[in-house]
Formats: C-alpha cells, sequence, structure tokens
C-alpha cells in the first residue's frame, strides 16, 4: 500500500483494503476540495498544472477579481491587455500616477515644425473638425520631418510621450516610424526609436530612463502604408515629478498660479510714471507687484524704456521666488496668429504703432497712490500750485498755464499851453509781475484843437500810448502836438502764468 503526494493511498490487487484505510482516501479526497485548503493549479508536486490561456472561459475575468489582486502584474502578458478591454474613464489618476505618470508638461507648449503644416496646436489636449490643433505631413514631403517642442522651464523626471490621432482611435494616418529625441541646449539625447511595431493612438511610449528636458523632439522617419498624410494631435509629454495644476483654474492654489493671478494680482508704482511721447516709458523709482491674499510679491525695476512700433515692455513674474527684483524687457511685435507661449509673462505697457504708450489696467491702481500720475496727457504732466495750473514737459521744469493775473486803472492825461499844465505823461506802479508773461492793454477818450491862420480852429483825436517800463511799473503817455489835449485813459495790465 503506497501513499500518493495528494495523501490518496494505493492497494495491491491481493491485498485487504480495511474500512479504515478507505475512510483515510475519502478524508484526503475532501481535503484537495476544501474552501481553503484544497488542491491549487500551480504546478508544484500534489497541486494542478497552471491554467493556460484556453483554460479560461470567455468574460471569466472580472473587474472585481482584478481589483482584488487575484490577476498581478506577474500573471498578465506584456500587450495582453489592449485598449478594446478597457472601459471609456476607467483608468484614472490614481491608476496613471502608481505606474509612475503624473502630469502632462507639454500642453500648450510652443512648437516648430521642420516640415508640412502647423493647423492651431498639436499640443493642445483637444482637436475638433471646428478647431483643428494638427500636424500634419504630406505623403510627398521629404522625411524625416521634425516637431520640436520648447518648454516655458527646464522639468525633471520626463519619462515617456504619447501621440494622438487626428481622428480618434484611427492609426490609419500614424506614423509608422518615429524617434524621440531631448535636450536642454543645443545637444540631443535619444530618448526612444520606434521601429515598425504596430501600436494605439494615445498609446504610452516609455523613455529609456527619466531626463531632465527643456525640448522635445518628434522625429517622424516613416509613413503608414497607404495614402493617407501623417497626421499627429494632442501629443503629450510625461513627467512623474509635476502635477498637472492647470487642469482647473480654481484648484491652482499657489502663490503665483493662474488663480492668484486672476483675481489677486495688483500693481503699485512707487513712483511717477510717464509716456514721453515719442515711443519711451519711463517707470520713476520701482512698480510694485503683489497678490496680497498669499502674501507674496516682487518688484519691476525703474527707468527709462524705449519702445518700438508697437513694442511691449514686460516682466516674467518669478514665481518660485519671493520680494525680488526683476528687470522689464522689451517685446518686439510679431504680426500673425501665435501661440501665447510665455505662462509667467506679465505685460507692462505697449506702444500704440508709433504714437502713445498704453499702460496695463492693473496700474490704474496708481489714481489712488500718494504718487498720482493720472493728470499726464502725452507726456505732459499737470498740476495744481498754489491755485494755479502748471505743466511740466519731458522733465524741463514746472510752467504755468493761462492768466495769472489782472491789474486795471484809470488816470486823466492834459496838456494845455495856455494854463501851462503839461501833464501828457504819467508812471504808474502796478503789482510786481513777470515781463516775460505780461502785456499792456489801453483806450481812451479824449479831444485836442488848436488856433490855425485865418482863425480856423482844427478838432482832434488823443493818441495815447502805454510802455511796461520794468516789472513794478507802465508809461502812459500821449503826444504834444495842438495847444490843448485831455485824455481819459483806461488802462489793464495782464501776466499769463
Amino acid at each position: 500500500m503506497a501513499k500518493l503526494p495528494s495523501g490518496l493511498r494505493t492497494f495491491d490487487a491481493a491485498e485487504t483494503v480495511r474500512r479504515i484505510a478507505q475512510n483515510e482516501n475519502i478524508e484526503a479526497t475532501d481535503k484537495l476540495f476544501h474552501e481553503t485548503n484544497g488542491h491549487k493549479h500551480s504546478g508544484a508536486p500534489g497541486d494542478g498544472p497552471q491554467i493556460g490561456t484556453t483554460g479560461i472561459a470567455n468574460n471569466a475575468v472580472t473587474s472585481a477579481k482584478l481589483g482584488l489582486g487575484a490577476v498581478n502584474t506577474a500573471a498578465i502578458g506584456n500587450g495582453a491587455v489592449t485598449a478594446e478591454k478597457i472601459s471609456p474613464n476607467q483608468l484614472g489618476r490614481q491608476q496613471l500616477r502608481s505606474g509612475g505618470l503624473s502630469g502632462n508638461i507639454a500642453k500648450y507648449a510652443v512648437v516648430t515644425a521642420s516640415a508640412g503644416t502647423l493647423t492651431g496646436n498639436p499640443t493642445a489636449p483637444y482637436t475638433l473638425p471646428s478647431d483643428p490643433n494638427v500636424w500634419q505631413i504630406p505623403r510627398d514631403a521629404a522625411l524625416p520631418a521634425e516637431l520640436t517642442m520648447k518648454f516655458e522651464t527646464r522639468y525633471g523626471g520626463i519619462e515617456g510621450i504619447s501621440l494622438g490621432s487626428s481622428r480618434g482611435s484611427d492609426r490609419s494616418r500614424m506614423p509608422k516610424n518615429f524617434y524621440i529625441d531631448g535636450s536642454t541646449d543645443s545637444a540631443w539625447v535619444r530618448l526612444y526609436t520606434h521601429n515598425g511595431s504596430e501600436y494605439e493612438p494615445f498609446q504610452y511610449f516609455a523613455f529609456a530612463a527619466p531626463g531632465d528636458w527643456q525640448f522635445i523632439k518628434v522625429v517622424v522617419t516613416e509613413h503608414r502604408e497607404g495614402t493617407n498624410p501623417t497626421e499627429l494631435s494632442c501629443i503629450s509629454v510625461y513627467t512623474r515629478n509635476y502635477g498637472d495644476v492647470n487642469v482647473n483654474v480654481l484648484d491652482d492654489i499657489r502663490p503665483w498660479g493662474l488663480n492668484a493671478r486672476l483675481h489677486g494680482l495688483i500693481m503699485m508704482p512707487e513712483g511717477n510714471i510717464s509716456d514721453s511721447g515719442t515711443g519711451t516709458v519711463t517707470i520713476g523709482n520701482s512698480i510694485i507687484v503683489m497678490n496680497p491674499a498669499s502674501g507674496t510679491y516682487f518688484r519691476i525695476a525703474g527707468g527709462s524704456y524705449s519702445l518700438p512700433t508697437w513694442g511691449y515692455l514686460y516682466a516674467d513674474i518669478p514665481v518660485t521666488g519671493h520680494g525680488g527684483l526683476v528687470t522689464p524687457q522689451i517685446g518686439a511685435w510679431v504680426d500673425g496668429k501665435a501661440n501665447y507661449g510665455h505662462r509667467n509673462r506679465l505685460i507692462i505697457a505697449q506702444r500704440s504703432g508709433t504714437g502713445n504708450i498704453f499702460f496695463n489696467g492693473a496700474l490704474q491702481a496708481r489714481l489712488f497712490s500718494t504718487h498720482t500720475d493720472a493728470d499726464s496727457v502725452d507726456g505732459i504732466d499737470f498740476r495744481v500750485n498754489e491755485g494755479r495750473l502748471e505743466y511740466n514737459n519731458s522733465g524741463g521744469g514746472w510752467k504755468g498755464v493761462g492768466i495769472k493775473s489782472i491789474q486795471r486803472g484809470t488816470a486823466q492825461l492834459i496838456y494845455d499851453v495856455n494854463t501851462n499844465r503839461f501833464n501828457q505823461e504819467r508812471v504808474l506802479y502796478i503789482n510786481v509781475v513777470d515781463m516775460s508773461k505780461t502785456f499792456v492793454n489801453v483806450s481812451c477818450t479824449g479831444y485836442g484843437w488848436a488856433n490855425m491862420s485865418g482863425g480856423v480852429i482844427l478838432n482832434s483825436d488823443v493818441t495815447v500810448q502805454a510802455q511796461l517800463i520794468n516789472n513794478y511799473q507802465i508809461k502812459l503817455w500821449t503826444k504834444p502836438n495842438l495847444f490843448y489835449h485831455e485824455a481819459n485813459v483806461t488802462w489793464e495790465v495782464i501776466e499769463y502764468a
């Protein structure tokens, strides 16, 4: 009587089998089918063979069994789970992150192409017939064709890429062969090469190793079989080090995130800001840029900056700094539709053609500051000084506007030969004036006469003249060409500011 690995016993043909031996075999058989300690298909001695692909019924493996960990990664062959077996919206961020994926840093990244046509931006997370975002390479275009993505900064932990189809799951317009390079300057490093194997649109391609890059280049080396052009859209580059915080602006709670920029940014000049009228903007002292709710700020350095036609003045927000000083830069206008590839760029002012300079609306806060300069027009500053309006043109000093003062009076001038009254000239005192800004008006009523030969009496009007002889006196006089004349004079002295 021999005992098998399963615990069952065998009997010889001539052997007498006792009841106790039969019971032992019955108990061993029952043990093999125990709910927790029964036999296994592990392939080990005493167990059944491992279950192969033909031994699993269709639809036998449900999501509940996967979730309980019954099927682990070692039991799933490479490529065994295809896109058709994954229900829509079943893979969430948590599943991606557990595999090392996190944020798509290429979303809306600036791109350039060496060949083909860019319609919209192929790094946008969508493409629609009414709003396409596609890189198309005609079949007659020379290959290789390159698409270079430039990120705003150097990102760490970049580990993979996915290439989207312009038409959903249609693979007919995806490239057959391509490779991916990365760079931080002018030297390129090969990250991935794809040679001929079939793949799905939006499939993830892992790089040889995670790296730190600022440029990623997709190089198409061969079209797919057929007649269609190659088209790529929804290009994504993934890094394990950065989350995708810009999915919802209200969820971005960084001190200099989009939420803070849209709701909290305020700009306050710490000196006068002026426009020369000829393209030069002058920032006195500095401009402080604040997000008061998050307690962050930085300063924009003062100075004079000459803007070209349609040029603009900008400063890049130091998102990782606090309280620093940033020197503004001058940007040149480039006509044509282009992507806004400067997520941290804060526009301070822009010149209108060759004319005036217009400032960021946030700078209107200066209306309430101690350095009020909202009364500047065409580069000319105005102020009220001791009740009088004054202006300053490009730092040339303050000058008055309009009339400063008016002084008026009357006087009588008489010339009489018969009575020896010869006061046909008078000097009058006035309040001190600026002679370069002052003039005198005079008018009179009067008459004169003289005996002519033959007993004829000649009547004549009287002419009066006036002169500002210094800064506090005026002179009035008539011409004594008659025997008698008199003039009643009204005068006024007008001084401009």
